[in-house]
């Protein structure tokens, strides 16, 4: 959220849930959880605290998550519940506050891989780096959490 948004940032969302209470919320974005992972995440951590009916009125839908961070950093909003990856980027960590939600509030948003059988040389060499053990130190320096080699 923007370093001077009225939202006291808490892990447990109760600054949010302060924020509807004391109606000194205006905006609020998440992705569109009709279609986007992160909203349904977002919908889901709404829910598991008892607030998404009561965040209703405030919601600002991105299209998407990368929509729903500039809705929640550019002043349309107060905040936002984004992806951890974009928010610790430098361009955003700059200009706001990040505190990264449990994952235990929500499923686990599932990424894949597919490599289509007339894929390239360099496409190949990609898709192996995306299993090896440096690309697995920074998805996980970026928040992710992966399964294991196995899954």
């Amino acid at each position: 959220m923007p370093k001077n948004s009225s939202i006291i940032l808490t892990q447990d969302l109760s600054g949010l849930r302060s924020a509807i209470e004391n109606g000194d919320l205006n905006h609020f974005a998440i992705a569109n959880p009709d279609h986007a992972p992160y909203g349904r995440a977002a919908r889901e951590t709404l829910e598991s605290i008892g607030l998404w009916e009561a965040i209703q009125p405030y919601l600002i839908k991105g299209e998407n998550a990368s929509q729903a961070t500039q809705f929640a950093i550019s002043g349309s909003s107060q905040g936002g519940i984004v992806p951890y990856a974009l928010a610790i980027s430098p361009a955003i960590a700059s200009i706001s506050e990040v505190m990264p939600i449990p994952q235990s509030r929500h499923q686990p948003i599932r990424q894949h891989k597919v490599l289509l059988n007339g894929a390239g040389n360099i496409t190949r060499q990609f898709y192996d780096f995306i299993s090896s053990p440096e690309s697995r130190t920074i998805f996980a320096r970026y928040g992710y959490e992966l399964p294991s080699m196995t899954e």
